[in-house]
């Protein structure tokens, strides 16, 4: 095929949840280093922000310092954790026979964070709905707590721990 006869590539943030073996294959193929770093952060402080939640800290986020604290660790710690987890992943990787690069593999880290970062958003816009509507009311009915828990998983031991105040 020509580059005139190639049907548009779908953005990788849409194809990522249809179809992620051949997002992640375009985007090795074409960028691999934009915006690994961005993602790396923000899918850190979505897990940070997961653990907190988990851990029934869920007023905690309400103060500004803890979300500082959150954003500058979390994107501190996201950037820095990939270049080692990709150096483990690339190192195992040869045990077992594969070929990625460094790059790659990093590049696939980052991609593979979208979920959490949607997951966070989902929370935060349940919390703040909730704190909006009339504080523990709603974020304690047991859907919430149910939706809740299945988005932020195993960390979440009972509805109680993600209760809004």
């Amino acid at each position: 095929m020509t580059i005139a006869q190639e049907p548009t590539q779908q953005s990788p943030w849409v194809s990522v949840w249809l179809k992620p073996r051949q997002t992640i294959a375009h985007i090795l193929a074409t960028r691999p280093r934009q915006g690994i770093w961005l993602l790396a952060s923000l899918g850190a402080i979505s897990g940070f922000a997961g653990q907190l939640l988990g851990f029934g800290l869920t007023s905690k986020l309400y103060d500004w310092r803890v979300l500082l604290a959150l954003a500058v660790a979390g994107a501190v710690y996201g950037v820095v954790s990939l270049y080692p987890t990709a150096f483990v992943l690339k190192w195992t990787g040869r045990l077992l026979g594969g070929r990625a690069s460094m790059v790659d593999l990093r590049a696939a880290l980052a991609w593979s964070t979208p979920p959490s970062i949607l997951g966070l958003i989902v929370v935060t816009g349940i919390l703040v709905t909730s704190e909006f509507l009339g504080g523990e009311g709603l974020a304690t009915t047991s859907w919430v707590s149910l939706l809740l828990r299945a988005i932020v998983g195993p960390y979440a031991a009972s509805g109680r721990s993600l209760s809004c105040c």
